[in-house]
């Protein structure tokens, strides 16, 4: 008797699967990247999110306890240098219910730029780690993205 319930989980699982009706995977961040010389051996990399309507993109400073805030992890090539840590907007701060602390947050947009000093013209990779926050439900989600 087992074996038939066995087969019956499984045959359900495949019916489930062959339908379509997989869940959708959801990008309420959208970035776009620029660069701003400053002279002939500095320039600024600036990364835009444009945040979908009811979430929030978390700010890079959270305390202990609360969201997974968002970071750069830049990878450079020999001749490059970061200068200084990567800025951000004002962005709004309140209490988080979910967290009981202040957190600061952007909605709709968000700005970030970091500055970078450079020997001769290189490529720059950085890697982005996110959370965000449907403010509705506070479902919170992770993105990776290369730049």
């Amino acid at each position: 008797m087992k074996d038939t319930e066995d087969v019956k989980e499984v045959s359900t699982g495949m019916a489930l699967n062959l339908t379509g009706n997989t869940p959708k995977i959801l990008e309420p961040v959208k970035w776009s990247t620029s660069v701003e010389k400053i002279n002939d051996t500095e320039l600024i990399l600036v990364s835009t999110a444009t945040i979908d309507k009811g979430w929030k993109l978390y700010a890079q400073n959270i305390e202990e306890g609360g969201p997974i805030p968002t970071s750069f992890d830049y990878t450079l090539k020999d001749g490059v240098e970061l200068v200084g840590s990567t800025n951000e907007e004002k962005g709004e701060e309140s209490i988080d219910k979910v967290f009981d602390m202040k957190i600061k947050y952007f909605k709709d947009k968000a700005e970030f730029r970091q500055k970078l000093k450079f020997q001769t013209q290189q490529f720059l990779h950085s890697f982005l780690r996110l959370a965000l926050c449907l403010a509705m439900t506070h479902n919170v989600q992770l993105q990776l993205m290369s730049i």
